[in-house]
């Protein structure tokens, strides 16, 4: 059985800003990471924070 590991609104908005420096590469490989590796999960509360704070000007 593989670890599970939930991934937080501000990874996900760390991941997405390309101007947040090393905070966005370290981000940005651990999304990928998970993602190859099918370990990580978020809840739809993430999604709608992530969304919400992507969008707002």
């Amino acid at each position: 059985m593989k670890g599970r590991i939930f991934v937080d609104t501000n990874i996900l908005i760390y991941a997405h800003d390309l101007d947040a420096g090393p905070r966005h590469d370290i981000a940005a490989f651990d999304v990928e990471e998970l993602w190859e590796n099918e370990n990580g999960v978020m809840s739809t509360q993430v999604l709608q924070e992530f969304y919400v704070n992507v969008t707002k000007k």
